[in-house]
């Protein structure tokens, strides 16, 4: 579908794509003020940042991290790094947006197994995890900006998984939260992030009140968290990824010697979720940008993706009418 897009001749990034500009050497404006010897050293300090975080609570309860965990490729390389590097007793938790690929769940199993790890599974009510996902599909609910990272289906699904991981956090005193996000899913600063009551009760509690309206009240049984004790300190996140340099395909090097293998039905930008192709479909069909386009392009400007890999991802767009299958029926 997108092959009749203009694209920058260096990352591939589209015309379409919100804030894009090319000159007349058809190179993207972005490609212009992209910084190699910048960007390394925002990953250093981000390294540097989680290193610090990581001693300083390590050892405090009796999970040092909670990783919000999905099977793929990217967060079970978390699991692995954090595991490996640092030795932390890590909680994993995946929760079951009813569209996770059954090659998913064995790796899940596999790669917990494999590296000592205890796995706690959450099902959100499917019926309302379904609905859901129609309101993200057919209304606007986000900011372009935020559109630039995920589409909507996918928002709606982080946003609920991060507040369950939250809540578990407080509820099992567990000091840091860690998340599998790369750069271009979200700011390359965004090693360590850390949360007070303003965060929660502000911040977190506007989110809840726009999507109680959107979604209805049952939001509140995976948006409402549990205020911290007086002695208790607040969950810190971490995104491990972005104090790394790396490549797709050394992640997969490297989790499938614990047994980790790539699902077969889940298209070639997702390595988990069985709703991830109609996904970007809807959201190609809306914008006409791949919804992972951020950070594919951002890996090939920093040479961590060839162009062939990653245009091969955009020309594998399908249209919204592709998907026959009942289970998108929302």
């Amino acid at each position: 579908m997108s092959n009749e897009i203009r694209r920058c001749i260096n990352c591939l990034i589209s015309e379409t794509f919100p804030g894009v500009k090319f000159g007349d050497d058809e190179v993207c404006n972005l490609c212009k003020k992209f910084d190699p010897e910048k960007e390394k050293q925002i990953v250093e300090a981000n390294r540097k940042k989680i290193d610090t975080l990581i001693n300083e609570k390590k050892g405090i309860n009796r999970y040092d991290v909670i990783v919000s965990y999905s099977g793929g490729k990217d967060s079970s390389y978390t699991l692995y790094y954090l595991r490996k590097t640092y030795d932390l007793n890590i909680l994993a938790l995946l929760v079951d947006n009813d569209f996770v690929a059954k090659q998913a769940w064995e790796n899940a199993r596999n790669v917990t197994a494999r590296l000592g790890i205890d796995l706690m599974i959450f099902k959100p009510d499917p019926i309302f995890m379904h609905h859901m996902f129609k309101v993200a599909r057919d209304e606007n609910l986000y900011s372009i900006s935020q559109l630039m990272r995920a589409n909507s289906i996918c928002l709606s699904c982080i946003n609920l998984i991060s507040n369950i991981t939250l809540n578990e956090a407080i509820i099992h005193k567990i000091p840091i939260v860690a998340g599998g996000y790369i750069d271009g899913q979200m700011p390359s600063s965004g090693g360590v992030i850390r949360t007070d009551s303003k965060f929660f009760k502000e911040e977190n509690e506007k989110k809840r009140m726009y999507f109680v309206s959107k979604f209805g009240e049952k939001i509140n049984n995976y948006y409402k968290i549990p205020e911290c004790s007086e002695n208790q300190i607040y969950p810190v996140i971490i995104n491990p990824m972005l104090g790394l340099e790396y490549s797709e395909n050394k992640v997969i090097e490297t989790i499938s010697k614990y047994g980790w293998q790539k699902p077969l039905d889940t298209g070639s930008s997702s390595s988990n979720c069985l709703l991830n192709d109609y996904a970007i479909a809807v959201h190609y069909q809306k914008y006409k940008y791949h919804s992972y386009e951020s950070e594919i392009c951002l890996q090939v400007r920093k040479g961590f993706m060839s162009k062939e890999e990653a245009l091969s991802k955009f020309n594998d767009i399908k249209s919204p009418e592709d998907f026959t299958n009942a289970i998108f029926k929302f």
